[in-house]
């Protein structure tokens, strides 16, 4: 929706201008922002993955693991020292097949 879109906005770029040197979150006008959320939204699919956290010798790493479709799980939830995390994958044209009716859905391998 605009407010989550619009909200996201105002969390996530002082996090990517602090992070990502040349970053100019002036580029992001709330326009810009809105058309990317909702390219996001409507055309990103979407997948659960544990987010597991591990402390070893060398620091602290981390790895996902997907979870299976008919898991019922919510996001957020710790398994196992891991949380659910909610993954978006946005692949340019992927989601063209099922525009056409008479196409068959789109399955994930």
């Amino acid at each position: 929706s605009l407010q989550v879109i619009m909200r996201s906005r105002h969390h996530v770029l002082p996090h990517l201008a602090k992070s990502l040197p040349g970053f100019r979150p002036e580029y992001y006008s709330p326009a810009r922002w809105f058309w990317a959320g909702s390219v996001v939204l409507s055309r990103a699919w979407g997948r659960r993955a544990k987010l597991v956290m591990e402390k070893g010798k060398h620091g602290t790493t981390s790895r996902l693991e997907i979870v299976a479709a008919n898991a019922t799980l919510s996001s957020g939830t710790d398994v196992d020292n891991a949380s659910i995390v909610s993954l978006s994958t946005l692949v340019p044209f992927a989601d063209m097949p099922n525009h056409d009716n008479s196409a068959s859905p789109a399955k994930f391998l």
